[in-house]
Parts: structure tokens; sequence; C-alpha cells
């Protein structure tokens, strides 16, 4: 069950202890993570940027695509979904500069935009819990922590 995190504190959901509150450094990272997500062009509708953060520093940022790739064949939330998630890119592009045992001490963040409606040109967030097949992966390459954005602008959650 995710904790529900904002600027102003934590909130209990379903008697989950309260997790330390998000740090100047965790809103930097999703920051940028809006800005990546706003500029992704390789994807029209849900626009998702995705980090792996290791003591502070991003060491892989990835985007959800009309591509495919192998880890999509393995971590996909059916067989019938190919295509590239921000999470799982970010974690194959980890994968280039950590070992794989290095993940468990990671943060995973996501962040997704989204438009209002057709007409809008301006983006407002929107909900970007990892899918059953990102959340295998995350299961499977043990991270700390994730953070993802939810549909309220002030609050994210996190998942530890």
């Amino acid at each position: 069950m995710p904790i529900l995190t904002s600027s102003s504190g934590a909130r209990r959901m379903d008697d989950v202890p309260p997790p330390s509150p998000l740090g100047r450094r965790d809103y930097r990272i999703m920051d940028f993570l809006r800005r990546q997500a706003i500029d992704n062009e390789g994807a029209s509708r849900a626009k998702m940027a995705a980090a792996v953060v290791l003591k502070g520093k991003i060491i892989s940022t990835g985007r959800n695509q009309y591509k495919t790739h192998p880890i999509a064949t393995e971590y996909g939330k059916n067989s019938d979904a190919i295509f590239l998630h921000a999470e799982t890119h970010a974690i194959v592009n980890s994968l280039n500069h950590l070992d794989k045992d290095d993940l468990c001490k990671a943060t995973l963040y996501i962040y997704r935009v989204k438009r209002p409606d057709s007409s809008n040109s301006s983006y407002i967030n929107g909900i970007a819990k990892p899918c059953k097949g990102c959340m295998r992966a995350i299961a499977e390459f043990d991270f700390k922590r994730v953070v993802y954005t939810t549909d309220n602008p002030e609050e994210f959650a996190v998942l530890e």
C-alpha cells in the first residue's frame, strides 16, 4: 500500500507506518523528471519519465516509448504489452553503470504528465503507479524505494 507524501508531511493509509518525508533532493529529482516527461516525444498520451538514483545521484533515466525491447517481453503487463515503459527503460540503462546487486540500495522515481483535455496545451500530473509488469521488475531488482506521482499535484506516493 503506498504512502502519500506531500510537502506538508505524510499521512497514514491502512495502518502502514508513515515514511520519512520526502527531502529537497527528492523534489529536485521529481522536478527534473517532470521536464523530461514533458519533453518525451516517444509517447503521445501518457508522457512518463523515470530515474534510478543511488546516493543522491541520477544513474540513469528512461522514458516510455513506442519501441520494443527484450526486457518489455519479460516485464510486460501482459503478452501484448511490448512497448518499453519508463521504469524498465531506466532499469536497463542503469545496468550499464551498476551491478544488479547495487539496485537494492537505489530509489526509482517515476513521473507522469498528461493534458487535462485535448484543447489544453498545459500539462498536469497523472498517477504513475507502476503496472504489474513493472512491479515485477521492481521486486526482482529489489529497489529500496519507489517514488511516483499521483493525480494530486501536491502529493507523491512512496513504496518502501
